[in-house]
């Protein structure tokens, strides 16, 4: 099979241009693209002669097409006499991540702990909020900077990929952000990828699917997505199916969410509608839907181009009870705790801050074998050891080892660790307590020295 014939095959909107010439390669997209628009260099302001375009750029731009205005980004890239475009349909889920971001109290608990940054700001003022990856972020570099305020400013949207400097080292950022008016103040809402090594991710990278699927996988929150006025249910995750079952998905589908006695009484869809038509927002609390066990809390968002539900489980007052009960014996803990999911420290306690010597900061979002030497004692990679005894304690439940850490100075230190799987407030964790043992080891070792 030539490489014609595997390009058709490709499911993914493709153009491969000849500059001065005939296009080599056209999907039925960019075929539709030239239809409406013509020239696709000077429809996408495609500069050949720009050095640029040899490590690739980005844009965003709004069509129409089919009777639809859908938005899309272009990835551009020049390959020798040849210019090679990727289109992206970012058309909805603009919409759901607005919803992400603007119900981040909401979300709090898996916005906070994402390593994407999320944030919302004031266009010439502070910060109104930022989770903790944006925080480690700021700390290598100054962002938002200029060259995106002036950017988001003059055009209102921004989605856009450029290269920047971390550490000495060219890396490039994903970006996303929109100005809206809120409270009689144009603040910036918005999220930003920082950790992409270069411009080849972007090619095979579906826009929001990073974003959205760390939230999808963390989430104990239900999230459902509908097209504009609810026509048609995009889709919605495992926990909104397993709280309400594929057979209530299948009537909202063909029905409607606010169909009467699905999920709402005719009251409750009329106090959401009213609420939505007013702002474009509604919550709901503590609300029993028919025929399902437990209470929930719900939150509509209603966006240009389409509708947003999250639900979240309200705990019985006991459980409630219990993870307070737990936090606060987390917090004032005597030995150091910390909180791993996906190989990244989550959330540690005051004795952790103590015992590696940095502030909080320092640590959340970080892996584990960045507090550790490049090798152990017995010359195992401290990052293959990690990710071995990590997943001892995911198959096993529990794991105690002795292991070599290297505190915020530089400095080791021997330990003793016990690595467990928890669940709170509904997340699966492994817990980490960790012990200073370096003293028992000198002792150890003083006592065999006097023995032999």
């Amino acid at each position: 099979m030539d490489a014609r014939n595997i390009l058709k095959k490709v499911n993914s909107p493709i153009g491969i241009f000849r500059i001065g010439g005939a296009p080599l390669f056209l999907s039925g997209f960019f075929k539709e693209i030239l239809k409406s628009y013509g020239n696709i260099f000077s429809f996408l302001e495609i500069d050949v002669e720009n050095s640029a375009y040899n490590r690739g750029l980005s844009l965003e731009k709004r069509l129409f097409l089919n009777g639809e205005t859908k938005f899309f980004v272009f990835y551009i890239q020049r390959i020798d006499k040849y210019i090679f475009i990727k289109a992206i349909d970012i058309t909805y889920n603009i919409d759901l991540i607005n919803a992400i971001i603007e119900r981040s109290d909401f979300l709090s608990g898996i916005v906070a702990t994402s390593t994407v940054g999320v944030y919302t700001k004031e266009l010439k003022g502070g910060f109104i909020y930022k989770n903790q990856a944006l925080e480690n972020f700021m700390e290598k570099l100054e962002y938002p900077d200029m060259y995106f305020l002036n950017k988001v400013l003059e055009t209102g949207i921004v989605v856009d990929v450029r290269e920047v400097i971390i550490d000495g080292k060219e890396k490039f950022i994903f970006e996303y952000g929109r100005v809206v008016e809120s409270k009689g103040k144009t603040i910036i809402r918005g999220f930003v990828i920082f950790d992409t090594a270069s411009s080849d991710f972007f090619r095979d990278f579906t826009f929001y699917n990073r974003v959205l699927s760390e939230i999808f996988d963390l989430s104990q929150i239900g999230i459902i997505f509908f097209s504009k006025d609810c026509l048609k249910l995009e889709f919605y995750n495992k926990f909104a199916e397993d709280v309400l079952s594929k057979e209530i998905f299948e009537k909202i589908a063909i029905l409607g969410i606010f169909e009467p006695n699905i999920l709402f009484d005719e009251n409750t869809i009329s106090l959401i509608r009213e609420g939505l038509g007013f702002n474009g927002e509604y919550e709901l609390f503590n609300y029993k839907i028919p025929n399902i066990e437990g209470e929930f809390d719900f939150s509509f968002f209603e966006g240009n181009l389409g509708f947003t539900v999250f639900l979240r489980r309200v705990l019985p007052a006991e459980e409630k009870s219990a993870c307070r009960q737990f936090k606060s014996m987390f917090e004032y803990a005597s030995d150091a705790i910390l909180l791993i999911k996906d190989n990244i420290f989550m959330e540690c306690n005051k004795k952790a801050l103590e015992l590696f010597g940095c502030r909080k900061e320092d640590i959340i979002g970080k892996t584990p074998f960045h507090f550790s030497p490049e090798f152990q004692p017995d010359g195992l990679p401290s990052e293959e050891a990690t990710i071995k005894m990590l997943d001892t304690a995911t198959v096993s439940g529990n794991k105690v080892f002795e292991w070599v850490h290297k505190r915020c100075d530089g400095s080791l230190f021997d330990a003793e660790v016990t690595l467990s799987k928890i669940q709170i407030d509904g997340y699966t964790y492994t817990q980490a307590i960790v012990r200073d043992i370096s003293a028992r080891k000198r002792d150890n070792d003083l006592g065999k020295i006097l023995v032999d």
